[in-house]
């Protein structure tokens, strides 16, 4: 099993459980997750997939190879949490 696919099934996992258990204030209203996806990369779509099973709605970007590297860090996220796919959920 490649790293992507267990951060990606750690994170889809805690992303539904959050939609479903723990942000009350979603009710009633879906949330945009605006992937920003490495046309490189065949597992984005699947991500984006999951993240719409969850609950969210999605937009995807297609970036360039480093913008996903670059916006992580810019954005809080700590490096051992980070993985290859990038999102930001209802613009933040």
């Amino acid at each position: 099993m490649s790293v992507c696919t267990t951060r990606c099934g750690v994170l889809a996992g805690l992303t539904t459980n959050l939609v479903l258990y723990g942000v009350p204030s979603l009710a009633g209203r879906r949330p945009l997750i605006e992937m920003f996806r490495d046309p490189g990369r065949d597992c984005c779509g699947t991500w984006g997939e999951i993240m719409q099973r969850a609950g969210f709605d999605v937009a995807v970007q297609e970036v360039d190879r480093d913008t996903p590297a670059r916006l992580k860090p810019d954005n809080g996220i700590p490096e051992r949490l980070m993985s290859g796919h990038t999102g930001q959920v209802d613009g933040t």
